[in-house]
């Protein structure tokens, strides 16, 4: 009799056994579930993701320096500076800042008729 009772016994925190290894080997996949999109984000060179931010800064000033034109009509070989563009720029206001490139590059803003750049080569707008 004894024995029949153990055999139960042993069954039972065996199959309670299962449960947590299965619990746990559910959360450890959830766990890995949630933290893959923060290992693949950085699977991406510093380089290039700078590069892209810079890009994208060369985007919003030309966009702020044609929408000045809109806005304003001045003669196409036309030079705006920054005091020109600040209100267009990411927040706009006067207390809107020039963009800097992340590689500490600097920005030409250039005239109308050509696209801004940064001193940086890599870093052009096509």
């Amino acid at each position: 009799m004894e024995t029949d009772e153990t055999d139960k016994k042993s069954s039972r925190l065996n199959s309670r056994a299962w449960v947590w290894i299965g619990a746990a080997i559910l959360g450890a996949f959830l766990i890995f579930l949630l933290a893959t999109p923060n290992f693949v984000g950085n699977a991406i060179p510093l380089s290039k993701r700078r590069a892209t931010a810079c890009i994208n800064n060369l985007r919003a000033i030309d966009g702020a320096k044609q929408t000045r034109a809109l806005e304003t009509n001045p003669p196409t070989n036309a030079t705006p500076t920054w005091d020109n563009i600040k209100p267009y720029l990411f927040s706009g206001g006067t207390n809107a800042y020039p963009p800097g490139c992340p590689d500490d590059g600097v920005y030409t803003i250039g005239n109308l008729q050509t696209a801004p750049t940064c001193s940086i080569k890599v870093h052009t707008l096509e």
